[in-house]
């Protein structure tokens, strides 16, 4: 099985070929690809002035790293029985790096919520982000992607086959996941199901689509993508969490299978996308 937009570094470790770009039925004109590349690095210029500079950036962190640790430690003496008093005669040191790092954590925190309201808030910024959602309505007319059609994540990663199956794999000694969610519009017509980007829009036979898949498996995806918590409805009952890195745990996944020119190919979907690719193929996922 391909998986949709996964990267088969088997053989190759260097490989960059995404497999399913051959159901690739309209990709975006280069000058709208050009409009939303320009929009998108004034967006992010905005972005970096709304940050502090490194210098306190790193500060700040410090900061807290020494208050967070200062204040485990007088909860402990708490705990055992240290009234304040005694904890600031045994290391007077240790509270007072506690309440001055706490207190430029703050300042440093206050500082950097207030410029980046100011940033976000200015005529500039405002006028690049309403740039950035037309130019992107643009490109979804242009590729065909109607009103009412659905955002879902998709599951992308690199993958091995190992006994007839691919097996995600991080390509990066620092990365936490192999895989990553990406958003597609999600619609169908009489003929075929559709995933398409602001780049490309792919097609799915109707015919082709085999079944979905249940993987009873615990994943990390590196961002949440929806304008609703994760902790919230509708999402509250696949009982997501984020870890110290701000990663979501999602159990299970699913995969949408798809049988094309003799090929099985999988789109790779979280938990929580579930009931949208249900509705819109017919199909019923595998009991969890």
């Amino acid at each position: 099985m391909k998986p949709f937009l996964g990267v088969n570094i088997t053989e190759d470790k260097k490989n960059q070929f995404m497999d399913g770009t051959e159901l690739m039925v309209a990709t975006v004109s280069e000058v709208q690809k050009n409009a939303f590349d320009k929009a998108g690095g004034e967006l992010l210029e905005h972005a970096k002035k709304a940050e502090l500079p490194l210098s306190l950036r790193i500060l700040k962190y410090i900061s807290s790293l020494v208050a967070l640790v200062g204040f485990v430690a007088l909860v402990r003496s708490w705990s055992n029985g240290t009234n304040l008093v005694e904890a600031y005669n045994n290391a007077p040191a240790i509270l007072w790096a506690t309440g001055i790092c706490a207190v430029v954590w703050g300042i440093l925190t206050f500082l950097g919520w207030k410029k980046k309201t100011a940033v976000e808030e200015s005529d500039e910024a405002i006028c690049s982000v309403n740039n950035v959602e037309q130019i992107s309505k643009d490109i979804e007319h242009e590729l065909g992607v109607p009103a009412d059609a659905k955002t879902v994540d998709i599951l992308v990663f690199f993958y091995k086959i190992k006994n007839g199956e691919p097996v995600a794999k991080e390509t990066s000694p620092l990365a936490m996941s192999p895989y990553t969610n990406l958003e597609f519009s999600l619609f169908k017509d009489e003929d075929n199901l559709y995933l398409a980007d602001l780049e490309s829009k792919y097609a799915f036979p109707l015919e082709s689509l085999k079944g979905i898949r249940t993987v009873k498996k615990s994943i990390f995806i590196p961002q949440w993508n929806k304008d609703t918590p994760f902790d919230r409805e509708p999402y509250k009952i696949y009982k997501l969490a984020a870890n110290q890195f701000g990663q979501i745990k999602v159990k299970p996944f699913h995969i949408l299978e798809a049988e094309i020119n003799g090929e099985t190919y999988g789109i790779y979907f979280p938990s929580y996308e579930c009931p949208t690719f249900e509705a819109m193929t017919g199909l019923k996922a595998e009991q969890a």
